[in-house]
């Protein structure tokens, strides 16, 4: 764009109280900024050809600027350094991390490739609540449950103690066995389950012996329903473990703990009777909260195998190009200071699998049985 003569001269004629002085200094100003202006795009073109030969957009663009694999790859890796919650317990070195997959990163490598290299970098945490998406995929780590026995079949548990007749209370099925034994299947904390639930199973339960609580399989989901449901077993205020988080780029700074507490549920049906929880492999983080938290009541025995674990809270984050992951930025642990991360064991350890269904047994479910009719023996002396 030019100023002509006839641009000065409208405006002169529009603006009467303007001086000569200040249409000297408006027009020697913006022939400056031309001027300024022609320098600077003069500059950036002479150091930067091939930027503006490729795509101007990632010039102009800051957001674009960020959207390449090697950003991605050292944002990803330094908001984990910072906030992820199990470095020391687990004796990672994420720096060296870095080292190993760094040099397989450049700006050139395709989506599919920097996806598997970030995957691959996740991975090293060996953590379930660890995963990157891409929306067309989810990268994982289920080596917590897939290198070990199922010491499971929910068919065939179906078929032999539930049978036909059992109730589904939308989340819970529950049935009772023989000797008067309850049992609750409850296959994910991820659905919920509500007072009005609790208050009719539980009330169903009343005249048993003693209640089985299978959470098999049960990958967990909301910490709250552990709340709701345990809050049915006590009958006072019980410490049940501490929380802390992640806040700050050292390893091992986290919030002071936070305790946490189990209130019984007042005006509400509880069942304080024996109370036994089968858990497996496959018992994952809420769940695996669960079956910990309820070892420490005087009336519960935990039976079955080793449950996977997951002692923390995932927090998700987003990368420049779309793509969401996700961390454990919290830590919780016993009251006790135990660590629940890596999993946790049974009070009594038992294996069931194909040779015991051919006997038409499930022995965890079995053996279960027999812990309740001791308890409720020993009742009674």
């Amino acid at each position: 764009m030019q100023l002509s003569k006839t641009h000065f001269i409208s405006v002169e004629n529009k603006k009467k109280n303007k001086t000569t002085s200040d249409y000297k200094l408006l027009k020697n100003n913006y022939f400056k900024s031309q001027q300024s202006l022609f320098i600077i795009l003069k500059f950036i073109i002479i150091l930067t050809p091939s930027v503006f030969s490729s795509s101007c957009s990632h010039l102009l663009l800051k957001a674009d600027v960020k959207n390449t694999p090697r950003h991605c790859f050292k944002e990803m890796w330094q908001t984990v350094n910072d906030n992820y919650a199990f470095f020391e317990y687990k004796n990672i070195n994420w720096n060296a991390v870095y080292d190993k997959y760094a040099p397989s990163v450049s700006d050139s490598m395709s989506q599919d490739s920097l996806y598997s290299v970030l995957s691959a970098m996740l991975y090293e945490l060996k953590d379930g609540h660890v995963n990157l998406s891409k929306g067309t995929d989810r990268s994982r780590n289920w080596s917590w449950k897939d290198d070990f026995p199922d010491n499971f079949n929910p068919l065939f548990t179906q078929r032999q103690y539930l049978k036909r007749d059992f109730q589904i209370t939308n989340a819970l099925k529950n049935q009772i066995l023989e000797d008067s034994i309850g049992y609750i299947r409850y296959e994910s904390f991820g659905q919920g389950v509500s007072d009005a639930d609790l208050d009719y199973v539980l009330k169903r339960m009343q005249n048993t012996k003693g209640l089985i609580i299978d959470v098999r399989d049960n990958g967990g989901g909301s910490m709250a329903t552990i709340f709701r449901i345990m809050a049915r077993f006590v009958d006072k205020r019980i410490h049940v473990g501490n929380m802390q988080t992640k806040n700050g780029r050292i390893h091992n700074e986290f919030t002071n703990p936070t305790p946490l507490f189990v209130e019984p549920k007042k005006d509400k049906i509880k069942y304080l009777k024996p109370i036994v929880v089968l858990i497996n492999r496959g018992c994952y983080s809420a769940t695996t909260h669960f079956a910990a938290f309820m070892s420490l009541l005087p009336n519960v025995t935990i039976v079955g195998d080793r449950a996977g674990g997951g002692g923390g809270l995932p927090i998700s984050r987003d990368l420049p190009n779309g793509w969401q992951y996700r961390f454990s930025a919290t830590m919780q642990t016993l009251p006790d200071g135990s660590q629940i991360e890596s999993g946790f064991d049974p009070d009594i350890q038992i294996s069931t699998g194909p040779k015991e269904e051919l006997e038409g047994k499930d022995a965890i479910i079995e053996g279960a049985i027999e812990v309740i009719k001791k308890e409720a023996a020993k009742s009674k002396v």
